[in-house]
């Protein structure tokens, strides 16, 4: 069918019948098909829903278009509606116009290999076409000058006017454009019995497609494995497809010839759908004789690419809805990329020495359009570690690993982006909800030598564990709202990924219970990268990006050539190191907000003490002490977030309105000082240092003006936190 139709998309498949018009295999079908052996059931689709709207996240209206098939396609569910059980597609005549119906799963499920089952009833009439079809998800290769634009077409039953046929064809490049639909045929066709419910079924494997109904085989089509595949493009069954049911009408030209309007209406019912993939242990082998592979206790299949993947294994580029959803249990242990110029297994490097590694490919503009991504199901709750090798051929580029987990059935379902990841942060882990894209696990960085990373996480009970590399995303060192170091003609390769139980002691443990709250506020030792002191824009760490930076200091751009860094040359107390910020120019009061945000302060006294010294002889600055109290308190900008407020003698919470109060103020000289406060800390989710430098001459807590002040240098060591002892 379709003989000239646009390529695109993919495919599904199901079985089982519920009709008083059931012939006898169908009726045993009906009652065997979900407990087949040796296949697992993956989707179904039995029409349950109340009517007419069938179920929108399966199923999309075909829209209507120039071919003979779809020219009377209308949208509407007056010609394709759920009723009693049954999806009813209709082709008719009203008003002078014919109107047909038609439904696909374009977009919504792509599946590839395994036994798609459909129950269906149609009548027949001059003029008639009903169809169950299936097209690609994605083209898989350019079409030759003159060629049809499609890669593949799969026709599981058309049957046209009035024959007693139910036919079955495949298109290609080979058959149609080359025309060699002789040896093997391109079609075959059986009987089926009218009027009642018949079952069409087609079993895909990477060798051949087999089509039956009623149980009976009735054609098939194998994988002539052409020396000369990449010209000639027989077999372009390698990819997922999507489903297409309709009932379309002729006309003058087309195969089913002219339309008698007397035989109107024309209607299918689809009782039901079924999609099945092979049990691993029922797939077809290489023979017995075949030797198992030495048990070991990685998880990952292949993880060092050293064997051959089998066709359906292939790495591949796969747009986001076709990997993403339901549809990623198509892909299970299996790596694909969102876009690039190609992922393919490099034999030619690896890692220690070896031959083998994942190569990927691209030019990357953005953080979320790459998504390396490996699926798998079958993890065990319990603690794992995480490793692979990596290189690039950039100096330096960053890159973010996400290990994402669906811990139920609907998580599976969710948009990528909006899925869990497991975050290891402040020593700890964390697992948190997407929101524009999903929270990476770690950053990390890569050159032009082998460097393998691993990391120890915890999996809890989950239905799907997800590894997500995002190249070139993470420079600005942050977990979510990560941003991208654009790259021309990057080239990434992984090597020996595994994912293995073990013992080694994991986020948090075997640590003693702190007293101090600030992380390494002595500045004695080295910051991890993803640590790092900076200086970023507003928008990147205040409302809820904040949560990107916690226990780390950073301070804004809006005063001249600012810097934060850590001085190794002097420090407090005749220690070596503490942290330095300088300026071209401090000329207001907002520019610099040099911040530490943390969580986990547990209501109480507190006091927070510091060491600090500036090149000046003498320079203010205000110290405050903000807090958020709840969810809506860290969504808002920082200056109009709540600080605790020490004056007259008493301590109050206020509210900022044009930037935050101050909780008190300071003067620092060109000698080290030692500054404390202690305050009473409430129920919080989130507290935050703010040093505003050269701010607070007036002796105002809330609008207090700025000292401008030229080459400005400050230096702070010994920040503590800690409940305070009175």
């Amino acid at each position: 069918m379709k003989q000239v139709i646009s390529i695109l998309l993919l495919w599904v498949g199901v079985l089982s019948c519920q009709s008083e018009d059931i012939n006898i295999y169908t009726l045993h079908a009906k009652d065997e098909s979900k407990a087949a052996d040796g296949w697992k059931l993956i989707w179904s689709e039995e029409f349950n829903q109340e009517g007419p709207q069938f179920d929108a996240d399966k199923w999309i209206f075909e829209p209507k278009g120039n071919s003979p098939w779809n020219k009377y396609l209308t949208g509407s569910t007056e010609q394709a509606y759920v009723q009693n059980g049954k999806l009813i597609l209709c082709a008719e005549k009203k008003d002078g116009q014919y109107m047909t119906g038609g439904i696909s799963t374009r977009g919504k499920a792509g599946f590839k290999y395994g036994k798609l089952e459909v129950c269906a009833k149609f009548n027949s009439f001059q003029g008639g076409w009903p169809a169950i079809w299936l097209l690609p998800v994605q083209r898989q290769y350019p079409n030759p000058p003159g060629a049809n634009e499609y890669g593949g077409e799969i026709d599981i039953m058309e049957q046209v006017s009035l024959e007693k046929v139910a036919w079955h064809t495949v298109h290609s490049h080979y058959t149609l454009d080359l025309g060699l639909d002789k040896n093997p045929p391109r079609a075959g066709g059986g009987s089926y019995k009218e009027n009642e419910f018949n079952l069409y079924t087609l079993e895909w494997t990477p060798e051949e497609l087999t089509f039956l109904i009623n149980g009976e085989e009735t054609f098939s089509y194998p994988n002539l494995h052409l020396e000369n595949e990449a010209e000639m493009k027989q077999w372009p069954f390698d990819v997922p497809y999507y489903l297409i049911l309709n009932y379309a009408l002729g006309g003058e030209g087309t195969w089913p010839g002219e339309i008698d309007d007397s035989g109107l209406p024309g209607q299918m019912e689809i009782e039901y759908i079924r999609y099945y993939q092979q049990e691993e242990e029922n797939k077809p082998g290489d023979g017995d004789d075949e030797e198992e592979e030495d048990p070991d206790n990685n998880l990952i299949e292949n993880g060092d690419f050293e064997k051959d993947l089998a066709a359906d294994k292939k790495p591949g580029i796969w747009a986001a809805w076709q990997t993403q959803g339901n549809n990623t249990l198509n892909y299970l242990n299996m790596w694909f990329a969102k876009t690039g110029d190609a992922l393919v297994v490099d034999g030619s490097t690896g890692a220690n020495g070896s031959s083998n590694s994942l190569k990927y490919a691209a030019s990357v503009a953005n953080s979320w359009d790459v998504d390396l991504s490996y699926p798998m199901q079958g993890v065990e709750a319990g603690k794992y570690k995480f490793s692979f090798y990596v290189k690039t051929n950039q100096d330096d580029t960053p890159f973010v690993t996400s290990i994402t987990l669906c811990e139920n059935d609907e998580d599976i379902a969710k948009e990528a982006k909006y899925q869990k990841a497991i975050v290891l942060q402040n020593g700890k882990q964390e697992i948190k909800t997407g929101v524009n894209d999903i929270w990476g696990t770690q950053i990390n960085r890569a050159g032009k030598e082998w460097k393998q990373y691993s990391m120890i996480v915890n999996i809890p009970d989950n239905k799907l564990v997800k590894f997500v590399f995002k190249p070139c995303a993470g420079n600005n060192n942050s977990l979510s709202g990560y941003d991208c170091k654009k790259a021309d003609n990057v080239v990434y390769w992984f090597d020996k990924v595994t994912l293995e139980p073990t013992e080694e002691a994991g986020p948090g443990e075997g640590e003693e219970p702190a007293t101090e709250l600030v992380k390494n506020g002595s500045f004695e030792k080295d910051f991890t990268a993803d640590k790092q002191p900076g200086i970023y824009a507003a928008w990147q760490t205040q409302g809820n990006n904040t949560l990107n930076f916690l226990d780390m200091w950073f301070a804004k751009p809006d005063v001249t050539n600012p810097a934060l860094s850590i001085d190794t040359g002097t420090g407090a107390n005749g220690s070596s190191r503490s942290l330095k910020y300088t300026a071209g120019k401090v000329d207001n009061t907002w520019g610099v907000d040099l911040s530490y945000p943390l969580q986990g302060v547990s209501p109480g006294k507190y006091e927070l003490s510091f060491y600090a010294k500036t090149n000046q002889m003498e320079s203010p600055f205000i110290t405050s002490i903000t807090l958020c109290e709840n969810n809506d308190d860290l969504g808002k900008e920082a200056k109009y977030q709540k600080a605790i407020v020490l004056q007259n003698g008493a301590q109050t919470i206020e509210t900022g309105e044009n930037d935050i109060w101050g909780t008190v103020i300071n003067q620092a000289g060109k000698e080290w000082k030692k500054y404390s406060v202690t305050v009473d800390i409430p129920v919080n989710v989130l507290v935050k240092f703010v040093f505003k430098l050269c701010a607070g001459a007036n002796n105002q807590l809330t609008g207090y003006n700025a000292t401008p002040t030229e080459n400005v240098v400050y230096w702070f060591d010994d920040v503590s936190l800690k409940l305070a002892t009175e």
